[in-house]
């Protein structure tokens, strides 16, 4: 068992060294997959595949580590994104004795509402409509040792915008391994599946053939067909320590290497101080050694309470990123179990 977690990262290596050192930007579908969620998880600059350990969001990150949750739990994060647009997730993990860990988990991306515009009528024609997309996403983990765990989900997705609309499945695989007490090896593979494709009413045409139909403006309905696109595949495997420089200060450490269809491979890196398991600091930084990059760093604070009201542990989350031109992006969440 201890020589698969090393063959993984063999393999890894091998494909990272081995790829063409070209830019592959925007040559793939379904680009709020690459969004990423969590309120705690952005705040350490995505750097958790390995620090996701019984948390929601391993069905996003790495579904491999939602075998470690022993409880159930809910989360709700949501994203101010650029240009007034929005990504929310919500999800929750019910474990099964004996048999393993359920996950279940909604990713909705709101672009908001536009105004039709023609050739004829160019400061907009009063029609509106809207753009945006979602991924509902199923998965299961299993601790097959003490140390080895692995986990399996599917997704489905799909984008629209106006009449037009594009879908896909896709599935996700991970391992989270605990290379000793303090430190584990977490490898993920997420959006591997079919392409995507815009279909629908807006790109129906009526061609006439003879000039009495131009005339009449009937003619025979065609279909404009748009090209396909891959979805965006993200292979990511990352180191995690946790250690305590006091009693009762705990620092966690992840490094994640990451190698995506449409980019360069980065690293990401990312640094948690908890205080008595109330109050958590983060800092992270994303895209280390990218060449498309414009994120520069990300810094997030949580606080975990015990409210009355609900008598379980609650955990509210926030983080702000920060953009070289874009500007900046704040991540508000909230986390419990029961």
């Amino acid at each position: 068992m201890r020589k698969l977690p090393v063959c993984v990262g063999l393999i890894f290596v091998y494909s990272t060294l081995g790829a063409i050192a070209v830019s592959r930007v925007a040559t793939t579908s379904a680009q709020f997959l690459k969004i990423g969620i969590g309120a705690r998880e952005t705040g350490l600059g995505e750097a958790v595949v390995a620090g996701v350990s019984g948390d929601v969001s391993a069905i996003y990150w790495n579904v491999g580590a939602m075998s470690r949750a022993h409880l159930n739990k809910f989360v709700a994060t949501h994203t101010d994104w650029f240009m007034d647009t929005r990504l929310d997730f919500v999800g929750a993990l019910v474990p099964i004795r004996r048999v393993g860990v359920i996950g279940l988990a909604l990713t909705a991306f709101n672009a908001g509402e536009f105004e039709q515009t023609t050739l004829d009528e160019q400061e907009g024609t009063g029609v509106k409509f809207t753009a945006g997309a979602y991924a509902l996403h199923i998965a299961f983990g299993r601790n097959l040792t003490d140390r080895f765990s692995f986990g399996i989900g599917a997704k489905y997705i799909t984008e629209n915008i106006w009449l037009m609309r594009a879908s896909s499945f896709a599935i996700d695989v991970g391992m989270l391994y605990d290379l000793t007490r303090n430190c584990k090896l977490g490898i993920s593979l997420s959006n591997f599946g079919g392409s995507m494709r815009l279909w629908g009413e807006n790109t129906r045409i009526l061609y006439p053939i003879t000039e009495w139909q131009q005339e009449l403006g009937t003619g025979v309905l065609g279909d404009l067909r748009t090209e396909s696109w891959a979805l965006p595949l993200r292979f990511q495997v990352g180191l995690n320590w946790n250690f305590m420089l006091t009693p009762s200060t705990k620092w966690t450490v992840e490094v994640d290497a990451v190698h995506p269809n449409d980019n360069y491979e980065y690293i990401n890196v990312g640094l948690e101080v908890s205080f008595l398991n109330m109050l958590f600091v983060r800092l992270g930084k994303k895209d280390i050694g990218g060449k498309v990059s414009d994120e520069r760093f990300s810094m997030g604070i949580g606080l975990r309470l015990k409210p009355t009201a609900i008598k379980v542990p609650l955990t509210l989350d926030y983080t702000y990123t920060d953009y070289r031109y874009l500007g900046r992006v704040q991540r508000i969440g909230v986390r419990f179990g029961w």
